[in-house]
């Protein structure tokens, strides 16, 4: 049931992104000039989306050179009583305290965690240099010109989401 859930977390994240490029992409598409100020806002901002699917793949890459260990962690934190407090869970100590899995699994698995902790810093930092959405005139405009399905797809997709963060996480994922 908990790979489900991951899984569609992953779905609705994905269409999500998907929903929000095409949306982009539409309005990137229009004739209408840009004010120079906007333009060079767009073309750093496209700059920093850059960066941050490097690093989204930099951390995809590591889940994936180790799947059979992330999967393994996965199997063990599904056999966790239903009522497993997460509270404060911390990933390494759990590693550490796990028999399930032998030594050299655990320093590969908390070499990933360090790894990624690390890329999950620079995302942030990434993230910060984002303009605020709320505040940003170019994203009022696209909204106003975004198709109402995409609109559509995406308040669905953001809906989702919610109902998915809301559910208690899943330990070995991120």
């Amino acid at each position: 049931m908990k790979k489900k859930t991951i899984l569609s977390f992953a779905l609705a994240l994905a269409l999500t992104v998907t929903a929000i490029g095409t949306a982009t992409s539409a309005f990137a598409a229009t004739s209408a000039p840009m004010e120079p100020v906007t333009k060079i806002a767009t073309e750093n901002e496209d700059a920093i989306w850059e960066q941050i699917e490097a690093v989204e793949e930099k951390s995809d890459a590591i889940f994936q050179r180790n799947a059979a260990l992330w999967e393994k962690l996965d199997e063990i934190c599904n056999v966790l009583p239903d009522d497993y407090d997460f509270t404060n869970f911390d990933e390494a100590a759990f590693i550490r305290s796990t028999n399930a899995l032998t030594e050299a699994e655990k320093e590969t698995l908390l070499a990933d965690i360090k790894e990624l902790n690390e890329l999950d810093a620079q995302m942030e930092a990434l993230y910060e240099k984002l303009p605020d959405c709320d505040n940003m005139p170019l994203y009022e405009k696209a909204l106003e010109k975004a198709d109402p399905k995409v609109l559509d797809e995406i308040d669905t997709l953001e809906q989702e989401y919610d109902r998915l963060c809301e559910k208690p996480p899943i330990c070995g994922t991120r």
